[in-house]
């Protein structure tokens, strides 16, 4: 993913198109799309080994608390 002001999107990265990540964070979609969904955690999937963490671990953590926690349930469109 790249993480850009107001933007976090998938990116494929190709190792000499710029500076390297600060950490690279690998895991699958089903894995990321149970985390979306509230049914695990990001810290529960690191201990199981689901995700693998390379580079500096504490970003993550940083990326995390950069993102907004909202309460679903909310009416998208309303009448």
């Amino acid at each position: 993913m790249r993480l850009k002001p107001g933007e976090l999107c998938p990116y494929v990265y190709a190792e000499s198109a710029g500076p390297q990540a600060d950490a690279t964070i690998t895991l699958t979609r089903t894995v990321f799309d149970a985390i979306t969904m509230e049914k695990t955690t990001f810290e529960k999937e690191i201990t199981s080994g689901n995700i693998k963490i390379q580079g500096n671990r504490d970003k993550l953590g940083e990326l995390m608390g950069l993102l907004d926690t909202f309460k679903g349930g909310f009416n998208i469109v309303t009448p």
